[in-house]
């Protein structure tokens, strides 16, 4: 802010204009709605009406103060003018157009519009969850027909991504609804369904399950966790019939990296060929192993409807997808440690 003064005063000593342009550094672009969050400072238009409309503010002193006060008008009355063929003329307080014109109101218009969101949700059982949104303070919530507080109570995964705790799943089917203002420098954003438990991912619809507190090896999507994208923790026990030094082998894995701890000694990491770790000399006995696979965001946040099964590249088009490049099923990608693994002694291998 300093460099900021400094050049607004230089500016002024020169009689220059100075212009605050984009955001220096990060964010970029809508500055992640902090400068469109004051209604005063979002876009607005100048629309001509033939009758003035009773949802606009009489004048811009009357709209600040409506803003300040919590309101969301829609705009103010700028002035009222004389048409006629080929000629305009504005008409001053309490003049009326003369015959032969018409009168045309001219009035601004911000482009903020609601749009509502309906979500419906099938659960096999009652269970707690919480919704994953952000900015939840601009939005109205209710979950099965009650209002919500959009009070939030931590974030998931990103501090932008806020979690607001919901009254809890019923068994049977579950609405979500929320109403949020959408205008030019707005996204409509993902949300997400927080909680302990598994999903069912089909184009028909998806549906809550209790969760099964064992998962095993082979694609996690296909086992009530299609859209998880956290660590995975695989516990695996094995014996070793006499003291040998030792390793594990992962042939096949869907995860970003792979870490090793063996009878609770952190070891290291697995990320490329030959995916191999050695574990140090084992003596002879049973021992215990974890894999903590951190699984990729795609699942959570990627693309999942683009039908393009060779499209890699993460950006805005990646989303808008019509025609053939749509496709109502979820293009999941898999997830986990997908074959058995090896413990390797010496020159011999044990599944």
């Amino acid at each position: 802010m300093q460099l900021v003064r400094y050049a607004v005063k230089r500016c002024k000593e020169k009689g220059l204009l100075c212009w605050l342009y984009d955001d220096d550094r990060f964010p970029s672009g809508a500055a992640d709605g902090l400068v469109t969050r004051d209604i005063r400072y979002r876009q607005h238009f100048l629309l001509l009406t033939e009758q003035e409309r009773g949802d606009c503010c009489p004048d811009r002193q009357t709209f600040d103060a409506a803003i300040l006060a919590g309101q969301e008008p829609k705009g103010w009355f700028a002035a009222s003018y004389a048409v006629s063929p080929g000629k305009a003329r504005r008409l001053e307080q309490g003049e009326r157009a003369n015959s032969g014109e018409r009168t045309r109101y001219a009035m601004t218009e911000g482009d903020a519009h609601p749009v509502t969101l309906y979500y419906e949700i099938a659960a096999e059982a009652d269970m707690p969850c919480a919704l994953g949104i952000e900015h939840p303070e601009r939005c109205e919530i209710q979950w099965n027909g009650k209002a919500v507080s959009s009070r939030d109570d931590g974030w998931y995964v990103d501090e932008s991504i806020r979690r607001v705790t919901l009254p809890g799943l019923q068994k049977g089917r579950n609405t979500l609804r929320l109403q949020l203002m959408f205008h030019a420098k707005t996204n409509l954003e993902n949300l997400y369904l927080l909680g302990d438990f598994d999903v069912l991912a089909q184009a028909a619809g998806n549906s809550i399950a209790l969760p099964r507190r064992s998962k095993g090896i082979g694609d996690l999507t296909r086992q009530g966790l299609p859209f998880y994208s956290g660590v995975v923790s695989y516990h695996f026990c094995f014996t070793v019939d006499q003291a040998a030094e030792s390793a594990v082998c992962v042939p096949a894995y869907e995860a970003a990296v792979l870490t090793v701890t063996c009878d609770e000694k952190p070891l290291g990491q697995i990320a490329y060929a030959p995916e191999r770790l050695p574990l140090g000399r084992l003596d002879a006995g049973a021992h215990r192993l974890r894999i903590d696979a951190y699984i990729g965001r795609h699942n959570g946040f990627g693309y999942l409807h683009n039908a393009n099964p060779s499209y890699r590249w993460y950006g805005p088009d990646a989303w808008r997808t019509q025609g053939d490049a749509w496709t109502d099923d979820y293009r999941l990608l898999p997830a986990g440690i997908t074959a058995g693994i090896l413990i390797e002694k010496g020159t011999e291998s044990y599944g």
